[in-house]
């Protein structure tokens, strides 16, 4: 998910301009802009939608080692996961102000409108699908690029009279 929020600002950052240097007053604005758009884009959505998984990795991984842990695990588990849910905001305060820094508040407001309508929406819900089958795209080409490059290479070597 955090790859994805990354390739998402990244995009963002690119497609429009950066802006200058804010006064004190006008950098609040921003962020709570920020804030607002980062809320419509459903951004740290993920992270709270991760732990219930993350929990059952917890789970899973120290039953293994113990399977008497049963009953204490559903104890003391849904207390940590929703412990680590209010530390998303954290997480939303550094997005935010990466955002902040970058965007004006007119900027900000048109990312926000465009993920307030229907096709920013249905992006902002498959945003995560989407960065996964690019980042597993990208992983798949690079790897093909990176074979064909390296047998290119040898060829070269052996004519050069090198045996590998």
């Amino acid at each position: 998910m955090l790859k994805l929020i990354a390739a998402l600002m990244t995009a963002a950052t690119l497609a429009l301009a950066t802006a200058l240097p804010a006064r004190a007053d006008e950098k609040d604005e921003r962020a709570a802009a920020a804030k607002e758009t980062l809320k419509v884009m459903h951004a740290t959505d993920g992270i709270k939608n991760a732990m219930p998984a993350i929990g059952a990795q917890i789970r899973q991984s120290l039953l293994a080692k113990d399977p008497t842990l049963e009953k204490d695990l559903a104890e003391i588990l849904p207390p940590i996961l929703e412990k680590a849910n209010s530390r998303s905001e954290a997480l939303t305060d550094m997005m935010a102000a990466f955002f902040a820094a970058r965007f004006t508040v007119a900027e900000l407001a048109e990312i926000k409108t465009f993920f307030s309508s229907p096709t920013g929406a249905k992006l902002a819900a498959q945003q995560a699908t989407i960065a996964m089958e690019m980042n597993r795209m990208g992983q798949g080409w690079g790897r093909k690029v990176a074979e064909e490059l390296s047998e290119e290479a040898k060829a070269e070597l052996r004519k050069r009279g090198h045996a590998l």
